[in-house]
């Protein structure tokens, strides 16, 4: 696989694009660093079926191309089901998510897309047409996990904040005590 000989930057606090050549990518890369900002790092897991879409879905975002012969990696290989005694899932806890419909580029009946749609809705989370071969919804899905992931950190910042105000008494003196 030919990488392209541009990259594409994206900013997804802003949701800007800028095309960089790799000398420039890497000097403005350079630059940052040696200004002391570190830009920030998101860690995004891609879940999904056998077959739908999810190498393809981030190599379209990290490389530009759409490979369309592809060996399946490790994770399509081994899978065992396992059954839960309680019958529900094994996370709890609400995490950033934002369901992706990819191989939006095929013909498909609509009674999937309502059905993802009211999914979604039922999840009360983004959703997302993608097409990994012609690059429709791609960044906006990334970008959406991104603002998905930002606004949480900073729904726990804001409740780590109001912990620690809650717990704050003040004394017969007027002074806080912790």
């Amino acid at each position: 696989m030919a990488l392209p000989t541009m990259s594409s930057i994206l900013d997804l606090s802003l949701n800007t694009q800028s095309t960089r050549s790799p000398e420039e990518s890497h000097e403005a890369w350079e630059q940052c660093k040696d200004a002391g900002r570190k830009l920030p790092e998101y860690k995004v897991v891609v879940l999904g079926a056998s077959g739908v879409g999810k190498s393809a879905l981030t190599i379209q975002m990290t490389h530009h191309c759409f490979v369309k012969e592809h060996d399946p990696t490790v994770q399509d290989s081994y899978w065992k089901e396992v059954a839960l005694d309680n019958g529900g899932y094994i996370l709890k806890q609400r995490l950033p998510l934002v369901l992706v419909g990819n191989k939006c580029d095929l013909v498909t009946s609509g009674d999937a897309d309502t059905a993802t749609a009211i999914l979604a809705r039922k999840w009360r989370v983004p959703f997302v047409k993608t097409s990994a071969k012609t690059r429709q919804g791609v960044e906006e899905a990334f970008a959406l996990i991104v603002h998905e992931i930002q606004r949480a950190q900073e729904a726990v910042t804001e409740t780590n904040r109001n912990k620690t105000h809650q717990h704050k008494a003040v004394c017969s003196c007027g002074c806080s005590v912790a």
